[in-house]
């Protein structure tokens, strides 16, 4: 999906491992996301289609959210998230709460 959006291959596979370690039943304890990519089941039914357990549902929707202008900041929105891609060299941010785009 990477190539077919026009996403880099390595920030779709960093944010997953970074998210669940490509896990597809991962769940995180405390805000209920889940999958792959960690989503919220309010983002999940506003964003994607189908079942966000299922492998291929979570990735594609992840790939597409990030081909979008303002698709990475679903995921920047986590504090350790935005370090992580800010030390990778992926994302840039500006002042103001989760104001980051791609690099």
């Amino acid at each position: 999906y990477a190539k077919e959006y026009g996403v880099s291959q390595f920030l779709v596979l960093f944010i997953a491992e970074k998210e669940s370690r490509f896990n597809t039943l991962a769940i995180n304890p405390k805000s209920g996301a889940g999958g792959i990519f960690q989503w919220l089941k309010s983002s999940w039914n506003y964003f994607c289609e189908g079942d966000r357990f299922n492998a291929e549902d979570n990735i594609r929707c992840a790939v597409k959210t990030l081909s979008e202008p303002d698709g990475i900041r679903h995921w920047t929105a986590d504090k350790n998230m935005r370090r992580w891609l800010i030390q990778e060299n992926l994302i840039i941010c500006f002042e103001g709460k989760n104001n980051c785009e791609l690099k």
